[in-house]
């Protein structure tokens, strides 16, 4: 049974910086918190009654709030929406996590009911070279306040599905982070540090094994470096996700042409 005082929920908008609230996620599970996020997809099915039980299941909820987050609150149907106010209703230890320019100027208007009380709580501004320090505020501040409403256990019908949710997150997180390494190896090659370029992708193709265009462009530098057999390598790998793809078979022809000179 994990300490009431250290159970999370984090709410955010699926399609407004996901990285924010995974990270969040992570650090707070590594620091033995227990931390329930959803990352399905959500407009288009009906309202999950697991996720409010979570909500009822927990201390503390944080909600990531990002330029634009709020718009849809007029809608009765809106997930992040909901959420709020029934976290506001059973008088959940709220946390604004600002990120961004966002600020409550400018959108009063869309906060009508209990969303009004959203704009009373202390906010804790996320801040991107920082953000190491940002969670530790998190932790050791903002997740040491009170709350006062009944702490109700998830049902025992529902935890294979909370460990399901869970689950989904860890991946999508990882998954977030090897997209991270693939971009900043594009970068570097960019910029001409090709060994950098390779460190990046080769930490993706670690988080992620299934991504074809990370093999891809790192073969592009093996081969820019002469290392022919690594290029044959990858260009192997990324035709085992992608099988028909003729211009990488052209691309691995052109490399054994070489091999043979």
């Amino acid at each position: 049974m994990p300490d009431v005082e250290k159970t999370v929920f984090i709410s955010y908008r699926r399609s407004h910086y996901p990285f924010v609230a995974l990270s969040t996620f992570m650090d707070l599970r590594a620091h033995d918190y227990d931390v329930f996020i959803d990352v399905e997809g959500i407009d288009s099915r009906p309202f999950d009654p697991v996720v409010l039980n979570q909500i009822s299941a927990r201390a503390h909820f944080l909600i990531v709030l990002t330029p634009g987050a709020l718009d849809h609150c007029a809608d009765p149907d809106d997930w992040m929406c909901r959420e709020i106010e029934y976290a506001i209703k059973l008088q959940r230890n709220i946390v604004p996590i600002l990120v961004g320019m966002f600020a409550f100027a400018g959108i009063e208007n869309l906060l009508t009911g209990r969303l009004v009380e959203l704009t009373r709580f202390n906010g804790l501004q996320w801040l991107y070279p920082d953000f190491d320090l940002v969670l530790e505020r998190l932790r050791t501040g903002f997740l040491n306040q009170p709350f006062y409403g009944v702490i109700r256990p998830t049902p025992t019908a529902e935890r294979a599905v909370v460990r399901s949710k869970l689950e989904k997150a860890t991946r999508r997180y990882v998954g977030l982070i090897a997209e991270r390494y693939f971009s900043h190896g594009n970068l570097l090659h960019d910029l001409g540090n090709d060994q950098g370029a390779i460190e990046n992708y080769s930490e993706a193709i670690r988080l992620n094994p299934k991504h074809a265009q990370t093999y891809l462009s790192r073969a592009l530098v093996y081969e820019k470096q002469g290392e022919y057999q690594k290029a044959l390598a990858d260009y192997d790998a990324a035709l085992h996700i992608i099988p028909h793809d003729m211009l990488v078979k052209k691309w691995r022809t052109e490399v054994l042409k070489i091999m043979k000179k």
